[in-house]
């Protein structure tokens, strides 16, 4: 099985972590990177790390050029995965490996009414007709571009598909927000896709797969082996744009992503480092706890100094 990610941008902080929580996940196959421009990272002789180039993809957002980069791969077995993703078991590579042998693997983050007029228009723009009301009262898992793994010749179906919908469905930058009905641009197609093709499929989600911007889990809250397969930096906070210490401590990616991208780096090493006042944050020491503690105290402080007291006097 060959695995793709991005290193765009400054993006390339977290695919470090990714090629690097995979290389202590026991994974050994090709990791080809998609990129645009010079990666400020050195990677070991021996690690099996290849470039595509993007400048040859379908011009827009890059999330959108996914399909692309999947149909770049020269190996039976192929699989997508989100720079801002960190393997924590061998067990979810063993997981995908087995189920592609008769289907794809996909990961859920939610679930969506099967009667949400998205549905609607994802059927329209994939020539799909046809939703009967048991469906309607349904809830349908819905599919998270983070992770797609596929088997080829099987299917290149998902690929020609999911590029045409891209292609057809969203506005030349393609960016996230701005297309309704396809506020997530690339995953809202992957979905439509799924959802034509109709063929059974595996999936895995919460708890085995940690998001950080989902607030509830929709699902068992007991996963397969007691502790997350995989986490997802999905949401706003990146940590490698922190330039101080946030107003919270560090969770389970924060943690994660400075042990692969500066501590345990068998395959690539970065350049550039964190800032210093930032690292007893990332190891999670007292100190820096308190550190955060004193952050919110001024923090409060501050509000206060600006705006008063919110306490109504009485009497």
């Amino acid at each position: 099985m060959q695995i793709a990610t991005f290193a765009v941008g400054d993006y390339y902080f977290a695919a470090a972590a990714l090629i690097n929580s995979l290389a202590c996940a026991g994974y050994s196959g090709r990791v080809v990177v998609g990129h645009i421009g010079p990666i400020d990272w050195n990677v070991d002789p021996q690690a099996p790390i290849d470039y595509v180039n993007l400048s040859d993809a379908p011009e827009g957002f890059v999330s959108n050029q996914k399909a692309w980069l999947l149909g770049q791969l020269d190996s039976k077995d192929i699989c997508f995965i989100d720079s801002d993703c960190i393997v924590t078991s061998p067990i979810l590579l063993e997981l995908i490996e087995s189920h592609l042998t008769v289907r794809a693997f996909f990961t859920t983050e939610g679930l969506l009414a099967g009667s949400d007029v998205r549905w609607h228009v994802w059927k329209e723009v994939s020539d799909t007709t046809g939703m009967g009301a048991a469906r309607c009262m349904t809830a349908i898992p819905y599919i998270n571009a983070g992770l797609i793994a596929l088997r080829m010749p099987r299917d290149w179906d998902y690929l020609s598909e999911w590029q045409r919908i891209m292609d057809t469905s969203l506005p030349s930058e393609g960016e996230m927000f701005d297309t309704p009905f396809f506020q997530m641009v690339d995953q809202d197609c992957l979905n439509a896709v799924i959802d034509k093709i109709g063929r059974p499929f595996a999936s895995i989600g919460p708890p085995d797969i940690w998001y950080r911007g989902l607030p509830v889990n929709p699902y068992l809250c007991v996963g397969s082996i007691g502790k997350p397969l995989m986490l997802h930096c999905t949401g706003e906070r990146k940590p490698w744009r922190f330039e101080s210490n946030p107003l919270v401590i560090p969770d389970i990616y924060d943690l994660a992503f400075y042990r692969f991208a500066y501590k345990e780096t068998p395959w690539v090493r970065l350049m550039e480092r964190p800032p210093k006042k930032l690292r007893p944050w990332f190891e999670n020491k007292p100190s820096s706890c308190r550190a955060v503690a004193m952050n919110r105290r001024l923090a409060r402080f501050s509000r206060y100094l600006k705006y008063g007291s919110t306490r109504k006097r009485v009497g």
